[in-house]
């Protein structure tokens, strides 16, 4: 059995190579069925990436990623995927859509074939939740970066052997200058083209770890705008747990990691984030981010938008107002996780998480550990 829509199968030859020789082709001899299709997409299409290289190394070169992308930050199951696509109706924004994404060294000369393919491939790849992916919604410029890249925490779910390894990637203050420096013109690359395939338009991007490097990307990209979603940590840690184990059940390629190490991993993940980010917040200009709280954004997400683009000074809020609208209208059955309480796992994020409880004022419960 295979996954007809990992994450891989978009994978640029090289990057293949580099990621099996990297975890030295230790596959477990269930997944080399998943392995094998992976390789056989690649050599399909490497003959027709070379192409685009060739075609279209100039004008991504020359595209220029204009005014300071807005970046949606937050751990995920945060809601930041719920905000990035109220945010993408507004027409002023380019953002990542799947086919630029899941097939990213190939979005340009085949679109139209891949546009087709992943309308049939994208039912029901997104196991986490309820939402769909769909072609005309926005993705995580991230699998985009994993295409081209072993420097990318999402190779945690193909090879939780090197997990510790893939989530540095996202970590990119405690790198060597190098292999910043590295990851920073990767990154770039990757928004380039975005902006060549956006027709010049500002982007609007959603990638989770973006939150572990908000200082680095500000200065990088002058005049980037930060909405950063925050939600009560236990919610996110139950559901960031579901959603590893699901994706690793979709998506690795070795054995899955224990339940206690997948929790102990999320925890962790959580709090070295939100370090960083603390530092990172530090050093930001007062009208450069704006911090969200999910459980008011819900409540009334249109309200929640004005504020948004009247902190940050974005334009166009009342053009856009309609099409927001539609969009939380026609969500409005949608149907959220529901999971049985753990009170164990509970009290242990009440524990470790405490410093973000008393930061935003989330209430904690009286429960035995």
């Amino acid at each position: 059995m295979f996954n007809s829509a990992h994450y891989l199968l978009g994978c640029r030859f090289d990057n293949w190579l580099h990621l099996l020789f990297q975890n030295r082709f230790r596959l477990s001899v269930r997944y080399l069925p998943q392995a094998l299709y992976i390789t056989l997409a690649a050599l399909v299409l490497l003959p027709f990436a070379l192409l685009e290289k060739l075609i279209f190394a100039i004008p991504i070169r020359r595209s220029k990623v204009r005014q300071g992308p807005l970046f949606v930050l937050g751990h995920w199951r945060s809601g930041t995927t719920f905000l990035q696509n109220i945010l993408s109706r507004d027409t002023q924004f380019g953002w990542a859509d799947p086919v630029s994404v899941l097939s990213f060294n190939n979005c340009l000369l085949l679109r139209p074939l891949l546009t087709a393919v992943q309308r049939i491939l994208l039912r029901d790849a997104r196991p986490m939740d309820n939402l769909d992916y769909q072609v005309d919604l926005p993705i995580e410029e991230n699998y985009a970066m994993g295409s081209i890249s072993t420097m990318c925490i999402v190779h945690m779910l193909a090879f939780p052997r090197l997990a510790a390894d893939y989530r540095r990637a996202a970590f990119i203050e405690e790198m060597p200058p190098a292999r910043r420096r590295r990851w920073l013109r990767i990154y770039r690359h990757v928004l380039q083209k975005l902006t060549l395939v956006n027709q010049g338009k500002r982007l609007m991007l959603k990638t989770p770890d973006n939150t572990c490097r908000m200082a680095a990307l500000h200065a990088e990209y002058p005049g980037s705008k930060f909405i950063y979603l925050y939600r009560e940590p236990y919610a996110v840690i139950v559901s960031t747990i579901h959603m590893f184990n699901k994706m690793f059940n979709r998506m690795a390629l070795q054995p899955a990691p224990p339940p206690e190490l997948v929790e102990d991993t999320v925890i962790d993940i959580f709090r070295q984030m939100h370090a960083q980010y603390f530092r990172d917040l530090e050093q930001m200009p007062a009208g450069d981010v704006i911090e969200v709280r999910y459980e008011d954004l819900i409540r009334d997400p249109v309200a929640g938008l004005a504020e948004i683009y009247e902190q940050l000074g974005l334009p166009g809020f009342e053009a856009a107002k309609p099409r927001f609208e539609a969009y939380v209208s026609a969500q409005a059955g949608y149907q959220r996780n529901r999971f049985k309480p753990d009170q164990r796992l509970r009290a242990k994020v009440e524990r470790e998480l405490g410093f973000f409880y008393d930061r935003y004022h989330y209430p904690r419960q009286e429960v035995s550990a």
